[in-house]
């Protein structure tokens, strides 16, 4: 089975302050892209952003206005082929029949788990401190100041590497304390982070995160269980706050630039 990981689109109906950013054209490319490739694509979380508004606290309604605004997007998730999970500025889809995780077993007696990340991160996915800061992102990318949150969440990483609790740092330092019973390999794969997508080896596990899809970045995790794949890609070149500077089309005959 061929399957394929991404997370933190980060889909908002304030279109002033929407951290997505893709032309919906380019990004519909890369679904069918994944479509034509994998047998499973799995959205980890993070693919709406019901925080990211000014009426935060009506959630179901903001993720149905999300889905008004983004048709050709969201319809595609319907399809069996996409698994959602939520996250933890989604984290309203598990009141809507929605699971946090989702796990695999093949013919190996491989065990996959997928899940967002905020599980293993309790500062980040405190819910009344993630709705106070991402509404105060909000107000401010209204006011003008654009990706606001980018630079506040960049600022927020520098302090945290400080006192050794940076997200990226903190969610491979335990995903290899996630137990999942006997089993000959593991591989545990998150999002959550927003940092460029990593893969790190432990002794019977492999940590994989999927960087993030928003700001018009694009990065998956590629699994390939038949033949044993496990990696990570990306179609975008990122400055230091996470914002893609170039964004491609990941095909040999046609690199064309996505008109950033």
């Amino acid at each position: 089975m061929k399957i394929a990981c991404i997370s933190d689109l980060h889909l908002s109906s304030e279109t002033t302050a929407d951290s997505f950013q893709h032309k919906e054209n380019c990004f519909l490319h890369f679904l069918d892209h994944l479509e034509s490739s994998y047998d499973q694509i799995i959205l980890n979380g993070d693919i709406y952003d019901p925080c990211k508004s000014l009426y935060a606290w009506r959630y179901e309604d903001q993720i149905s206005q999300i889905k008004e605004l983004y048709p050709a997007i969201t319809d595609r998730f319907v399809d069996p082929k996409y698994i959602q999970l939520a996250g933890n500025h989604d984290y309203v889809l598990e009141d809507m029949g929605f699971k946090d995780h989702y796990t695999h077993v093949d013919e190996e007696k491989t065990k996959y788990m997928f899940f967002h990340g905020h599980q293993l991160d309790r500062l980040r996915s405190h819910k009344a401190l993630l709705i106070v800061l991402t509404t105060l992102a909000d107000w401010l990318e209204n006011l003008g100041w654009c990706n606001a949150e980018a630079y506040l969440t960049w600022f927020g990483e520098k302090m945290g590497q400080l006192i050794n609790v940076d997200a990226n740092k903190l969610l491979k330092g335990r995903a290899n304390g996630v137990l999942f019973g006997d089993t000959n390999k593991r591989v545990i794969v998150m999002g959550h982070s927003h940092q460029p997508p990593i893969k790190v080896e432990f002794n019977n596990t492999i940590y994989l995160n999927s960087g993030a899809c928003l700001r018009k970045r694009l990065e998956y995790v590629h699994i390939d269980t038949n033949y044993q794949e496990y990696d990570t890609r990306t179609w975008s070149e990122t400055n230091q706050y996470g914002i893609a500077t170039k964004t491609y089309y990941n095909s040999k005959k046609e690199k064309k630039c996505l008109n950033i």
